[in-house]
């Protein structure tokens, strides 16, 4: 099992996923996990998603460059106007979003050929980009933001097993785990759930369905990147490389999310809020230290840097009894993080 290690080498990373924000904000946060390590990020969207991310933090060691590529529905009459976006359209309409999804063919593949990748990161739904970037000669990873089990349960790896036996065709194949999962496992959808799934996303007006291919999507993969961790299912993880007999790369939530918290606090050049501040920063939060005084402030930053923190600490002047003073490090925190997690008040 691989993670997400440090390496010496800088890379050229591109990520583009599916048209649903939980799909576009995981590859959002590996974009930043990854320009944080100094590797140059490029995350491909349309341009209303891609204008409804949050603010690209600014202390990142690389900026993360945003692609932003229109989709051309063929059928105007069958998709609302200026829709990019999975809930900017009703249900029976996300066939014609898969299908505006498809016709981004032509243009990441111009993207592709002039931008000297070496590696795209592509979601369920671009089951039609590798031969695209196998002929560039540019290796292409399956990142899954959902667990493993939900690949190793959902597809069915009829070609990897070489079994007919594998195959499901009935509603009840999925109630519990499939035959090629070798441990005891209670995994299984309920019957409505199964024929909602069955039933799929039809337009019934035009008969058109989604196409979502994940067998192709995940088959001629390079590497699988999963949003996991082998102390939450490290039997699925190892069934996974397993049955595709391809590297998981590992990206576990936690390192995610605690890398892009976000803490001020006052009062905390010095005592129990400068110790505080150096706890949350060990555990790599981003830290905004605050004082009146803008040079003991910044002395204390230094301080801090000593001891080589996984998180990054900046410094930012606040005397809480100036109103200009705290809108001052709002308006900061808003334009750099776009958010705050932790307050520390001393």
């Amino acid at each position: 099992m691989l993670s997400m290690a440090e390496t010496d080498k800088h890379l050229n990373i591109a990520l583009f996923p599916w048209l649903a924000f939980g799909h576009i904000l995981p590859n959002f946060e590996l974009a930043k996990l990854l320009a944080q390590r100094g590797h140059t990020i490029t995350l491909i969207s349309t341009p209303q998603n891609s204008n409804r991310l949050p603010p690209i933090p600014q202390h990142l060691k690389q900026p993360i460059n945003l692609l932003r590529l229109p989709i051309l529905p063929k059928n105007k009459a069958n998709f609302p106007e200026n829709a990019e976006f999975i809930t900017d359209v009703p249900t029976n309409k996300l066939p014609h979003l898969k299908m505006a999804y498809d016709g981004l063919q032509e243009s990441l593949a111009q993207f592709l050929k002039t931008s000297s990748l070496d590696w795209i990161l592509y979601d369920f739904s671009a089951d039609w980009l590798p031969p695209i970037a196998n002929s560039l000669n540019i290796p292409y990873a399956f990142f899954n933001v959902c667990l493993a089990w939900t690949v190793c349960f959902f597809n069915t790896p009829a070609t990897q097993l070489g079994s007919a036996s594998v195959i499901r065709t009935t509603p009840e194949d999925y109630l519990g785990p499939p035959n090629w999962v070798p441990f005891q496992s209670n995994i299984g959808l309920r019957l409505h759930e199964v024929n909602k799934m069955f039933e799929g996303y039809i337009d019934k007006e035009t008969g058109l369905t989604t196409g979502f291919d994940l067998d192709k999507a995940i088959s001629n993969c390079d590497l699988f990147v999963v949003r996991s961790c082998t102390e939450l299912e490290s039997e699925w993880l190892n069934l996974l490389g397993e049955i595709y007999k391809k590297p998981v790369v590992l990206v576990g939530h936690r390192k995610i999310n605690m890398l892009f918290l976000y803490a001020v606090g006052t009062g905390s050049n010095k005592g129990i809020g400068f110790g505080i501040c150096k706890q949350l920063a060990s555990k790599g939060i981003t830290v905004v230290l605050t004082a009146r005084d803008d040079e003991r402030g910044l002395e204390e930053v230094e301080k801090l840097k000593e001891f080589d923190l996984h998180g990054h600490v900046l410094f930012h002047q606040l005397d809480v009894s100036d109103t200009a003073s705290v809108t001052s490090l709002a308006d900061f925190i808003k334009t750099q993080f776009g958010k705050l997690d932790v307050l520390v008040w001393i």
